[in-house]
């Protein structure tokens, strides 16, 4: 929590309120070196992802219906994702499933 200190508390509360966070859903919050980032698992399947650096005017957003994805679709995904650098359990995060499915996806051919 040391690292909120740095950074002022509307930045930090701007970021979070634009989030729209219903209490069905569930969230995975994460501060490291003055970025904030969010994984939102929705109610309704849809996963969404958040970044913002605190300091700066950066601002990263990402929307995946995995619910509408067929396997096939999702291992497309996946692999793609891995092949532009994105490690298994950021992946997972950002599809909305598994580190251990991202896994078995890129096992397939």
């Amino acid at each position: 929590m040391t690292n909120l200190v740095r950074y002022k508390p509307a930045q930090v509360d701007a970021f979070l309120d634009g989030l729209a966070v219903d209490r069905r859903d569930d969230v995975k919050l994460r501060l490291k070196g003055g970025v904030i980032s969010a994984v939102i698992k929705r109610a309704d399947g849809r996963v969404q992802t958040a970044t913002k650096m605190l300091d700066a005017p950066f601002e990263r957003r990402t929307d995946c219906d995995s619910s509408g994805m067929s396997p096939a679709q999702r291992r497309k995904v996946v692999k793609r994702l891995a092949k532009e650098g994105h490690r298994q359990t950021a992946i997972a995060d950002l599809v909305g499933v598994s580190q251990a499915t991202v896994s078995l996806d890129l096992k397939k051919r």
